[in-house]
């Protein structure tokens, strides 16, 4: 894979940071695969949502840039599979929370699109990665 690809999917990581940040349903809609799913796993199991059940959650959301929570992030891995599949890992911190975001991503119709999203958390008191 080329750099011109390495770069567009880190546009597509930047938009998906802009995107969770200010809870904007519309942006990420964009980001992700129709057929996308949302895991977000926790002490107790996890949840397996569809893009439309995560754009509905979104839209419902308040977004952290409205409280001005900080918002720190940092890609830790960006592994490619070829032309059409890249991995990246992740870590957010805001509203109180450390994210680890695996992001899976595959080219459709000339595009990188998140096709899943795997992620946990835990207070920022507790740093676990």
């Amino acid at each position: 894979m080329n750099e011109s690809e390495m770069f567009k999917i880190m546009v597509c990581v930047e938009a998906y940071i802009k995107a969770l940040y200010h809870a904007d349903s519309v942006a990420m809609e964009t980001l992700f695969h129709p057929e996308a799913r949302y895991i977000n796993t926790n002490e107790d199991g996890y949840v397996n949502y569809s893009r439309s059940d995560y754009i509905g959650i979104l839209k419902d959301r308040n977004p952290p840039s409205a409280t001005q929570s900080s918002l720190s992030e940092k890609i830790i891995s960006l592994h490619l599979g070829g032309n059409t599949l890249a991995f990246v890992e992740l870590s957010l911190v805001m509203m109180e929370r450390q994210y680890l975001d695996f992001l899976t991503f595959t080219k459709w119709h000339g595009e990188w699109v998140i096709m899943n999203k795997a992620f946990s958390f835990t207070p920022t008191n507790v740093t676990t990665y």
